[in-house]
């Protein structure tokens, strides 16, 4: 579908840097994100996440990546050719073969909201959703 809100919230505890972004999708209803550069230094990866926690508040792995999809009202939406079973770590969230995290909601407008969380060793992100008006 062309036309939707997607957003993107990432966190990159090897740089210790953040960020969002949101874009619409394009006639062929995908959206693409600029590519999140990677910090290379004497402090990142494994050495600094081993200095930090020997601190008193050390700091463990927190790279995450979430994107969300705003569809304009309410439609039934799932991974693409991705089965879903129930998240080890969530009653409301469900999980595909890859450890994605997928959940659905809507806003305040009633909008169908897809939200997706995927691993922290994620490195690129080509996923398909598949959605369709909801049948009252």
């Amino acid at each position: 579908m062309s036309g939707l809100e997607v957003g993107r919230d990432w966190y990159d505890s090897d740089s210790n840097t953040n960020g969002s972004e949101e874009v619409k999708t394009g006639a062929d209803g995908s959206a693409h994100f600029p590519k999140i550069p990677a910090k290379v230094g004497v402090f990142t990866g494994t050495l600094r996440k081993t200095i930090g926690s020997l601190g008193p508040c050390g700091s463990g792995s927190g790279t995450w990546t979430t994107i969300y999809v705003r569809f304009a009202g309410n439609y039934d939406v799932v991974p693409k050719d991705k089965p879903l079973h129930k998240g080890k770590y969530s009653s409301v969230a469900d999980q595909d073969q890859d450890g994605v995290t997928f959940y659905t909601g809507f806003d305040s407008g009633s909008n169908t909201m897809a939200h997706l969380s995927f691993p922290d060793k994620t490195k690129t992100i080509d996923y398909v959703l598949s959605a369709k008006p909801h049948s009252q």
